[in-house]
């Protein structure tokens, strides 16, 4: 079984990694990548917080 820090651990560098992929410029063969990954580096924050109850 997978700890819960391990899992916000992996939230966190998803969102990270989602943030800097965002900015970016896009791939011809996926013009919709880029807000693809800005939607969910967003969602990643949130995601945090309702895990860890710092909302």
């Amino acid at each position: 079984m997978t700890r819960p820090e391990v899992v916000t651990a992996f939230a966190a560098a998803f969102g990270g990694y989602g943030e800097r992929s965002s900015l970016r410029p896009s791939p011809p063969s996926s013009q919709h990548l880029r807000a693809y990954q800005g939607r969910a580096a967003g969602a990643a924050p949130r995601w945090i917080a309702h895990r860890t109850g710092w909302e």
